[in-house]
């Protein structure tokens, strides 16, 4: 995604470029990872903490100019399997269990107004599904559920697996299973507990010229994962706009910012080892 991970791997890219050219730059111990696979919860492998030796770190994924984000969705991926009972449609009557209608009424039973991206902002969580597979055999949908608080997260989980179940009742002869899986936690929790990692970044917002603030984002980064990994990560603006559509992008002046709250950043950071 061009404005959002690229951006963020040439902004660090132009950050080591430069203190490597001026070494008269004062800083800290830096060390630079590169993870892939981000964009669908898969970024951090599990020696990446062990591997960095950081005490703190940042992302540079997305976000607006001088937004500092510390508070993230918590997310949870839940995978639904339909498994119906095929036959010779001619020959169906009192025998085929179709899959397909068995996945539409979960679909339908499920919340339309409410606990939908399109009907949730703010600090509203959502159950949204985002692919639909199969056949009139089998059948599987695959949902990804997001709240702020993991209370909420959990009853979201609580509620698919009951619609599953009120459908399975329905239908003995299927076999319906709901398997939640955990992707991400809000890194709000680790970070409200020290809060120096964000604080320094918004001084080095300032001292770049940029002013800083920060919201909730209805979304996550690696940093969520590094965080509840033992690695307090907060995110650092890219500057991206429309974020993840066809009309996305990026300016090079808000790259450059950024660019410039990272450089500040580290000779903070390196004043603060002193």
């Amino acid at each position: 995604l061009g404005a959002d991970d690229k951006a963020g791997v040439a902004i660090i890219l132009t950050m080591a470029r430069h203190l490597l050219a001026h070494p008269e730059v004062p800083h800290g111990k830096l060390r630079i990872a590169f993870t892939p696979d981000e964009e669908i919860g898969r970024g951090v492998h599990k020696n990446l903490p062990t591997d960095l030796g950081a005490k703190f770190a940042y992302t540079l994924d997305g976000a607006d100019l001088g937004e500092i984000v510390y508070e993230t969705f918590s997310a949870d991926k839940a995978t639904v399997r339909i498994q119906g009972v095929s036959t010779h449609p001619g020959d169906a009557k009192d025998k085929l269990v179709n899959a397909l209608h068995l996945a539409a009424r979960i679909i339908d039973t499920l919340p339309h107004i409410t606990l939908t991206p399109e009907t949730t902002s703010g600090r509203q969580g959502f159950i949204h599904i985002y692919q639909m597979s199969g056949t009139a055999a089998e059948a599987e949908l695959n949902f990804i559920l997001r709240d702020f608080e993991l209370e909420n997260l959990e009853a979201q989980g609580r509620l698919l697996q009951q619609v599953c179940a009120t459908i399975q009742a329905t239908e003995p002869r299927a076999r319906i299973t709901c398997t939640i899986t955990a992707q991400y936690r809000n890194m709000r929790y680790w970070l409200e507990n020290d809060m120096r990692p964000v604080e320094l970044a918004r001084e080095a917002c300032r001292q770049a010229g940029v002013e800083p603030f920060s919201i909730p984002i209805r979304g996550g980064t690696d940093g969520s994962r590094l965080t509840e990994m033992g690695v307090p990560t907060p995110n650092i603006f890219t500057g991206m706009k429309n974020i993840h559509g066809p009309l996305e992008y990026n300016s090079v002046q808000d790259m450059g910012r950024a660019t410039e709250v990272c450089i500040q950043l580290a000779q903070l950071w390196g004043k603060e080892a002193d």
